[in-house]
């Protein structure tokens, strides 16, 4: 059984990582792999909670 995944999902979900990696690398200062870490981590919690968001208000 195949789940079908609107394209819009994946889509949020990078946005919300550069996002992420964005704010981190300004926050943080520094470049390094806990910095990139530590970024798509904050990059996913904005990513899931814009997703759970436009689901429930049925624009997803």
């Amino acid at each position: 059984m195949m789940i079908t995944i609107p394209y819009t999902i994946p889509t949020i979900m990078v946005i919300s990582n550069l996002v992420g990696v964005a704010v981190g690398r300004y926050a943080l200062g520094r470049s390094d792999l806990t910095q990139l870490i530590a970024s798509m981590c904050f990059g996913h919690i904005i990513g899931v909670g814009i997703v759970l968001g436009l689901s429930n208000m049925g624009v997803i």
